[in-house]
């Protein structure tokens, strides 16, 4: 583990939580209004039946906005955890984030060489404009999300699903051919999904936010405007959105006309930005929301021993991704001596002071298993344990093939309080450690800071990412030459070779790993095209009469549906 020797600056300080990022994506311009669409849930219905249901209303804060309601259009988990809530796909998680029935009225017919999956739709599933909910509804998403002129930064994950990655790929025989992608309404309640080979995962994907369907036809008559303000969308899930205020917050109402309605408690969740620390506390402490998520610093150690706090091991990674269209970054010894040049340890410890733990890989402890029950990570190990003094020769060495005495260097990251603390650590441990580095710290909105990560609009990121599913692949598949979310350009033809031959092994998973394990070790140690920070832990502060609210180890963060008030609040 790398040492370092100055971060008494950042201990004086509290930081509110990074917001993840699946890496980028794109704002929306929205703007707060009551959904006249017939059917739905407006504002003032959503008042009345808070009312009626005393206090069965949720109210709770994030450190950011929504980008988006457009399945095919986001990539942050605040805005999946959004569409979880109001959407729904075939299958959703549970509690112990197993698949359980969604729109799918029952399990699938799989046929015997595991490829071909029909589903039927639910009879009494609906859009919060009565309209049913058909297969091809899941048709015109899929096909939408693969499109060129509408093409998704997770194209990719539809991969298992037959031609999609042909489709998507210039100068294929179907290359954007979605008619050609292996989905197709048999009937009107009937979806017949046919894969590459078969993939034990596949169930988890059908719960993940990018695979729900869009409403072929009002999507169509709103265009680009769909998902981006509470009129221009319909909703399939427990609550229907009936308020959305850019940068300040948003309301979801009980969505009546769900399936299942009678499972949802809550007549409402509001959610409020909250950007600072201090300000998200006092919020709690009054009573204004129910759960502070992401306590660190002296909050995390304050609250030690309180009934009211709670830990959770995330299978998030945060790192930082070089921008290698910028001919430093393409120096392997720059690259390097800012990998070794900050304490990974120091951060966590100090600056993160939640259960986070340093990273010095980029698949995260605890995600996946094999058969035995090995992690993926002991199987694959860590990287780069060079001593911190090395990170200065390799600078000076990089310097010296730039033909500069110099370098200057900006970091792009969130505009919360806790990303500043993390930019400041590694900006101080940076400009101390590698000689002649200057690193400016650019904060920049959510939305704004995905737009651009998206556009290569930066030199270095604080970025991380959220698994998708249980499997090495939704990390290291981020950074094959082509992925829709590989925003720094990194390509390596070898690496995407392994990456290849590793997704295709499914019959041993003890091989699956090990191919997996070179990839990152080429990624990491071999190329050092990011440089990883920590793996984030979360303590969190929870009224005690807030009941069977979920919170997810991939994909959404929290789900709704099974949440409720008891009588303690009164």
């Amino acid at each position: 583990m790398k040492k370092g020797t100055k971060f008494w600056l950042f201990a004086l300080v509290a930081a509110l939580m990074l917001v993840i990022s699946a890496c980028s994506g794109g704002g929306s311009d929205t703007e707060s209004a009551d959904n006249g669409t017939d059917g739905e849930t407006t504002e003032e219905q959503a008042t009345d039946e808070s009312a009626a249901a005393g206090e069965q209303v949720l109210n709770l804060s994030e450190g950011d906005e929504i980008s988006s309601m457009d399945s095919t259009q986001i990539t942050d988990t605040i805005s999946f955890t959004a569409l979880n809530n109001a959407m729904e796909g075939l299958l959703r998680m549970d509690e112990n984030d197993q698949t359980v029935l969604g729109m799918a009225a029952e399990e699938p017919t799989i046929s015997e060489d595991g490829t071909v999956w029909t589903f039927k739709i639910r009879d009494d599933a609906k859009w919060s404009n009565e309209e049913p909910v058909t297969a091809g509804d899941f048709v015109y998403a899929w096909q939408k999300a693969l499109s060129p002129d509408t093409l998704s930064q997770y194209a990719y994950i539809f991969a298992p699903v037959k031609n999609a990655t042909a489709i998507i790929t210039d100068g294929s025989d179907v290359f954007g051919q979605v008619d050609q992608l292996g989905v197709k309404a048999v009937d009107e309640k009937t979806l017949e999904i046919t894969l590459e080979n078969p993939v034990p995962y596949f169930k988890g994907l059908l719960a993940f936010p990018v695979y729900f369907p869009q409403p072929e036809a009002f999507a169509t008559e709103k265009g680009g405007a769909y998902g981006t303000t509470v009129e221009n969308t319909l909703y399939n899930g427990p609550f229907v959105l009936s308020e959305w205020n850019p940068g300040a917050g948003w309301s979801f109402a009980k969505n009546e006309g769900y399936w299942d309605a009678e499972t949802v408690q809550l007549a409402a969740v509001n959610v409020q930005v909250v950007k600072d620390q201090q300000a998200d506390m006092s919020l709690y402490e009054t009573g204004e929301i129910d759960q502070k998520w992401g306590l660190r610093g002296e909050y995390a150690t304050r609250f030690q021993g309180n009934e009211e706090l709670h830990e959770f091991k995330e299978s998030a990674v945060f790192y930082l991704l070089f921008n290698n269209t910028r001919e430093y970054f393409q120096n392997e010894n720059i690259r390097r001596a800012i990998e070794l040049g900050y304490d990974k340890e120091g951060h966590a410890t100090v600056i993160q002071n939640n259960g986070s733990v340093a990273a010095d890989y980029l698949v995260p402890q605890g995600l996946s298993k094999t058969e035995d029950g090995a992690d993926y990570r002991e199987i694959a190990g860590t990287f780069n344990d060079e001593p911190t003094d090395a990170a200065n020769e390799y600078f000076q060495k990089g310097l010296q093939e730039l033909g500069q005495e110099s370098l200057t260097i900006e970091l792009l990251t969130d505009d919360t309080e806790g990303a500043g603390l993390t930019a400041q650590f590694i900006q101080e441990q940076l400009q101390q450690n590698l000689q002649g580095l200057t690193v400016n710290i650019n904060q920049q909105p959510f939305t704004q800071r995905l737009d651009l990560s998206a556009s290569q609009q930066f030199d270095m990121v604080i970025s991380g990412w959220s698994p998708d599913y249980q499997d090495p692949q939704t990390f290291l598949e981020l950074f094959i030459c082509d992925n829709g979310n590989n925003d720094g350009k990194y390509c390596n033809e070898e690496y995407d070779a392994l990456m290849a031959e590793a997704s295709a092994e499914f019959d041993d998973i003890q091989k699956r790993f090990e191919l997996f394990a070179e990839a990152e070790k080429l990624l990491l140690e071999g190329d050092v095209a990011i440089s990883p920070i920590y793996q984030r832990g979360i303590l969190y502060l929870r009224k005690p009469y807030v009941q069977d609210l979920y919170v997810h180890v991939f994909g959404a963060e929290f789900s709704y549906k099974w949440a409720s008030i008891d009588g303690s609040k009164n």
